[in-house]
């Protein structure tokens, strides 16, 4: 861990990026400089002020807005080149953390992860953060922020003041960090063939994009900074899961951390949280695990729909492959884990409704269909993209429903939903079970 930190931390300083930040930095200092030479207006003049003059006075934040944008692309030059060195170096065929060093993944990862924040967190202070807490002591903005402050104040808009300055500094403290974790975790997803990219671990990134957009909604006030914090800490680990899978071994378990982890932060972090919040419905949490199971079925579509020996040797006890066998790597293992997350949404709300069961059969008929297709092609030696077969499958669904609606024919859900909702199970169960059957095959190749 040590090695790969110091590594990093000596390319970061003799690399451009180091000089790019240092301009960006100087750039915030020499903004507040000028901001600090505006006059500061009168409050009374404010208070009298027309609209008309006001511009003149509140120009003086375009400076933070340039603050803020050094901050960022100072974050993003940082953050570009770190991780865009890591997927370089986890993509050389020489070099193969996960089998030619003693290491354990779990350590490399954490050291680039940690040098990774060094260096983000390094530059938003310099460039970001104290600029911005000096120039809340500029005149002209000392003025301006009473100003605001009163016209809230006798407006009742106090749902302003979620804005403190302690509340802002977490927020983009949680921001940058989830970013980071992030973007580190794309770009660790080492591909297991040749290709430039491996689909089947980027599609696991998509349940995390939420984790990050939602981090202020649905949040009552008062518990503003708490529920940010928790929310980055999810978004964190699984981030950290799926580093550390990508330093990983090709033929280990790469997503069973993830799977695990994202498991039970939708089923027992999550609800627990809007409780928390007294914002817990039985049809939010309903929603949330339909979502999660969608997710897991179209994740299916880029895992590996065989096994090799040497996964399935690590599950010889019964009892363990059984309850592990959802969250393993594999595209029947995510069905399987969808399949877990429908059947609770369905357990505590039955009132789902059979128009959107039918919805979630369709596409799991759909996404087994393309994994069906994908045991074809592997067991064939084609190279046809599952994700292709998915997209062909669903243009020709909104074709059909299209056409169903031009000639006026309908489905009456109240009269044959029951029929229609095992209808799709039985198929899917049927496109399924070659992926059970050849769920041990391996093809030998020279």
């Amino acid at each position: 861990m040590q090695a790969m930190f110091i590594k990093e931390m000596r390319q970061f300083l003799r690399g451009i990026p180091l000089k790019l930040c240092a301009g960006l930095t100087v750039l915030s200092w020499v903004m507040i400089g000028f901001a600090w030479k505006v006059k500061a207006p009168e409050l009374e003049a404010l208070r009298n002020m027309r609209i008309e003059d006001a511009p003149g006075y509140v120009a003086v934040y375009l400076f933070q807005l340039g603050i803020l944008a050094a901050a960022f692309f100072g974050l993003l030059f940082v953050l570009g080149s770190s991780a865009g060195r890591w997927r370089l170096e986890l993509g050389d065929p020489a070099f193969s953390p996960g089998i030619t060093t003693c290491t354990p993944a779990w350590k490399l990862a954490l050291g680039k992860w940690l040098a990774l924040m060094c260096q983000m967190f390094a530059v938003l202070l310099v460039a970001g953060i104290l600029p911005s807490q000096i120039f809340q002591y500029v005149p002209a903005v000392k003025v301006i922020n009473e100003f605001v402050k009163e016209a809230a104040q006798s407006s009742q808009l106090s749902s302003l003041e979620v804005f403190r300055t302690l509340e802002y500094n977490w927020a983009v403290v949680c921001a940058t960090l989830s970013w980071g974790t992030l973007t580190l975790a794309l770009c660790s997803l080492k591909p297991r063939s040749r290709g430039k990219f491996d689909l089947g671990s980027i599609a696991a990134m998509l349940v995390l994009l939420p984790q990050t957009l939602v981090l202020v909604c649905g949040v009552t006030l008062d518990k503003f900074g708490m529920f940010i914090v928790i929310r980055t800490m999810v978004s964190v680990i699984a981030g950290f899961t799926l580093i550390c899978s990508g330093v990983s071994a090709p033929a280990s378990n790469r997503l069973f951390l993830f799977k695990v982890w994202m498991f039970v932060s939708v089923v027992g972090i999550s609800p627990l949280l809007y409780k928390w919040q007294e914002l817990f419905s039985v049809e939010l949490y309903a929603s949330e695990l339909v979502a999660a199971g969608i997710f897991f079925l179209f994740s299916s579509l880029f895992e590996r729909v065989t096994q090799s020996r040497r996964v399935l040797s690590a599950l010889s006890n019964p009892v363990w492959a059984a309850l592990s066998f959802p969250f393993t790597t594999g595209a029947l293992n995510s069905f399987v884990l969808g399949g877990i997350f429908f059947a609770l949404a369905w357990g505590i709300s039955p009132e789902l409704g059979k128009v959107n069961l039918a919805m979630v059969g369709i596409f799991a008929v759909m996404a087994a269909f393309a994994n069906f297709i994908g045991l074809v092609n592997e067991r064939k030696a084609f190279k046809i993209s599952r994700l292709l077969i998915f997209v062909l499958a669903s243009f020709g669904t909104v074709i059909a429903f299209g056409a169903m609606a031009q000639h006026d024919i309908s489905i009456d859900m109240e009269k044959y939903g029951d029929v229609c909702c095992i209808v799709l199970l039985l198929l899917t169960l049927a496109l399924c079970a070659p992926l059970i059957k050849y769920y041990n095959y391996r093809k030998k190749r020279l």
